[in-house]
């Protein structure tokens, strides 16, 4: 049977470069930290925005902000709770949480290594 519809083929040698042309725009996609980090600079201003106008802005970001928030608190309790069982001769205040919340920021702004995984799933710091 003849037909005018023209067939594309190409050759082993073709399919291989095309395939590796489109694995290597996967890995720099996917591997584009700095890229993912502007884009968490502009969402969390898009947010910010949002927060500052008095709208509360449907984001997975700022729902996973929320429930990293409570994961942090739970942890807080838990720490103080342990401390004041084996100190009974003094008792962790608001203030005490404070502090350790503050010390964390600053370890996390000079990233100081805390051993946590935590270094591992942050950029490289020059975007934030």
């Amino acid at each position: 049977m003849d037909t005018d519809i023209p067939v594309n083929v190409i050759t082993p040698e073709e399919h291989d470069k095309t395939l590796r042309n489109s694995v290597s725009v996967l890995h720099r996609f996917v591997g584009d930290t700095e890229g993912k980090l502007r884009f968490g600079l502009r969402v969390r201003e898009q947010l910010r925005q949002a927060l500052l106008r008095g709208e509360k802005p449907d984001s997975y970001r700022l729902d996973w902000l929320v429930s990293a928030s409570d994961a942090v608190f739970a942890v807080l309790g838990e720490m103080a709770r342990q401390f004041n069982d084996d100190n009974p001769q003094d008792r962790i205040s608001r203030q005490d949480l404070l502090d350790v919340l503050l010390t964390s920021v600053n370890r996390l702004k000079k990233h100081e290594p805390t051993g946590s995984g935590v270094e591992e799933s942050m950029g490289d710091g020059k975007i934030s």
